[in-house]
C-alpha cells in the first residue's frame, strides 16, 4: 500500500492532467495492490494502467499539439497573379484588336507547296493500305467462315455414317443372335 500511495503522491503533482485523469489513475492502482493479488494480476493490472495512460493521456495531448502546429488556411499565400483584361482592344493589339483576323495565320508560317503535297500523297497511301488491309480481313473471314462450313459438312457426314454403322452393328447383333438360336433349334 505504500507503493500505491506514492505513486498517488506524484500523479497529484503533474498538473497536466484533469481531475478524470487523475481519478482513473488512482482506482488503479487501488486495485493494484500486491498483498493480495498474485503476479499475473499484477501484470494484467500494470498493463491496464499503461493501456489507460495512452488512451486518455497520451493520445489527447499529441491531438491536442498537432491541431495547435496546423497553419491556418487565411495564412496561405497564393503565387498567381491577378489577370488584368482589356475590354476595349487597341488597334495595336495584334492577339484582340481588328488587325488579329488578317495577320493569322502569322508571316511568319508559310505554307509549302512541295509539303502539301507530300503529305496529301502520304495520306493517300495510308488511306489505300487502309482499303487493302480491310479487304485482306474480309477475304480472310470469308475464307474462313467456308473452313468453318466445310468442317461442319463433314462433321455431319461422319455423324451419318456413324449412325448407318451402329444401326449396321445391331443389325448384325440381331442376326449373329438369331443365327444361334437357329443352331440351338437344330441341335435339339
Amino acid at each position: 500500500m505504500q507503493l500505491g500511495s506514492n505513486i498517488i503522491l506524484k500523479i497529484n503533482n503533474y498538473e497536466s492532467l484533469n481531475n478524470l485523469h487523475r481519478k482513473l489513475f488512482i482506482t488503479s492502482l487501488l486495485i493494484l495492490n500486491p498483498a493480495k493479488n498474485n503476479m499475473n494480476n499484477l501484470l494484467f493490472y500494470a498493463l491496464l494502467m499503461v493501456l489507460l495512460y495512452y488512451f486518455f493521456i497520451y493520445l489527447p495531448n499529441q491531438k491536442k499539439s498537432q491541431a495547435n502546429n496546423r497553419p491556418l488556411p487565411h495564412h496561405q499565400a497564393t503565387q498567381t497573379e491577378p489577370i488584368i483584361w482589356n475590354k476595349e482592344p487597341n488597334s495595336t493589339d495584334t492577339l484582340n484588336g481588328p488587325g488579329a483576323i488578317f495577320n493569322c495565320p502569322s508571316p511568319q508560317f508559310k505554307v509549302d507547296p512541295e509539303e502539301i503535297k507530300k503529305l496529301q500523297k502520304d495520306i493517300s497511301q495510308k488511306e489505300r493500305t487502309i482499303i487493302g488491309l480491310n479487304n485482306s480481313y474480309s477475304k480472310l473471314e470469308t475464307k474462313s467462315q467456308q473452313e468453318l462450313d466445310n468442317l461442319k459438312k463433314q462433321l455431319q457426314i461422319k455423324d451419318a455414317k456413324l449412325k448407318e454403322l451402329a444401326e449396321a452393328e445391331t443389325s448384325l447383333d440381331q442376326m449373329i443372335k438369331n443365327i444361334k438360336e437357329l443352331n440351338e433349334e437344330i441341335e435339339k
